[in-house]
């Protein structure tokens, strides 16, 4: 009955109807590692895919490595997994403590960035566009400040495959936990501390 009420879930649920029976949700512990994600990307047919939330969490077998060496051999040990088992591996990673403080993460303020950067086949981040956003578009436009805090930037950082450097906006609609599925690219400048300072 709260299906058929509200159109947008009554497309969500018609849409996971179609592949619900091949989605499979497993809870990690702390003890999980390598071992436990091969074998669990074993049962997946080729052409799957895991998500892990969050690499940072994945044991490699070693606590004195640091953070990270850590994150570089969990990010090794993934890539492995999907060349093995032709799947894709998608893994949420944790920002240092410089990227949680700065306006606009980037790949270099990742936890192991070293090792992510070289690892990842793909690195995409989201950033909030008001936080993002060069504050000249901001200063004397609260209508459009408003609307920025709406907004989330979507930015290609690599792509082994295609192209990379690409920044694309999208509408949060967090009440219904997701984004506007239409995007647009920013047309606003972006603060960078390599090329842009504010």
């Amino acid at each position: 009955d709260i299906v058929a009420e509200h159109p947008d879930l009554e497309a969500a649920f018609e849409r996971l109807s179609r592949y619900g029976d091949r989605l499979h949700l497993v809870r990690a512990s702390a003890g999980d590692g390598l071992p436990e994600l091969h074998d669990l990307a074993a049962t997946i047919d080729g052409g799957g895919v895991l998500f892990v939330d969050y690499l940072q969490k994945v044991a490699v077998g070693d606590a004195s490595l640091r953070d990270e060496d850590r994150a570089i051999r969990a990010a090794e040990g993934l890539k492995d997994i999907a060349l093995t088992h032709n799947i894709a591996v998608v893994a949420c990673a944790a920002g240092d403590r410089g990227g949680l403080r700065a306006r606009r993460m980037r790949t270099r303020n990742l936890r192991g960035a070293g090792g992510l950067a070289y690892e990842a086949d793909l690195i995409l981040l989201l950033n909030d566009k008001f936080d993002a956003v060069s504050k000249l578009h901001t200063a004397f436009d609260s209508a459009r400040a408003e609307q920025f805090r709406r907004q989330v930037v979507f930015s290609v950082e690599k792509n082994r495959e295609g192209p990379a450097a690409i920044d694309v906006e999208f509408w949060k609609d967090f009440e219904h936990f997701r984004f506007e599925p239409e995007g647009a690219h920013v047309a606003e400048r972006l603060i960078d501390d390599r090329l842009y300072v504010e």
